[in-house]
């Protein structure tokens, strides 16, 4: 429909034709709201269930090695941040703030599925804004973050 509403705007342009058949907002006439709903469901989890993944992830954590354990360390600190995939996927170390009494991450950037690489922006911002995310109140989590820092430091020296 997209493609023949601008086939005739361009013959109403020549002036082949004196109206275009396609309306504007032609699938809010042809089709009911209601289809347009995918009928998605959303789950929230509850404290005792986000308790219990965090319990869960920080015991995976524990017992993975350095090279293995950066995606369980990710997810801990999202079960905090709530980030999109897109922003978790370029944080880096040196955007861990203390930022009113709490820490978090002052994040500014975020990946490009499409071209493999960060883009420098963040999802409808302009490039060089930054936000803070919520804060994190674990000490144990920013201790773990410290702590796989320097393990992976120590880990990318070793192999190079």
């Amino acid at each position: 429909m997209a493609h023949l509403r601008t086939f005739f705007t361009f013959l109403l342009d020549k002036a082949v034709l004196s109206v275009n058949p396609i309306p504007r907002s032609y699938l809010k006439l042809f089709f009911k709201q209601s289809d347009f709903s995918t009928g998605r469901k959303w789950y929230l989890f509850s404290k005792d269930e986000i308790s219990a993944l965090r319990e869960e992830l920080l015991k995976e954590y524990k017992g993975a090695t350095i090279a293995n354990s950066v995606s369980r360390l990710a997810l801990i600190v999202d079960t905090y941040l709530g980030l999109r995939p897109e922003e978790l996927q370029v944080l880096k170390f040196e955007q861990l703030v203390k930022y009113e009494g709490s820490y978090t991450f002052k994040i500014d950037d975020s990946w490009s599925e499409k071209e493999k690489k960060p883009n420098g922006s963040l999802k409808d911002r302009p490039k060089g804004t930054y936000r803070y995310c919520l804060p994190i109140k674990n000490i144990e989590v920013i201790d773990l973050i410290k702590d796989f820092q320097i393990k992976q430091k120590k880990y990318l020296d070793e192999y190079g």
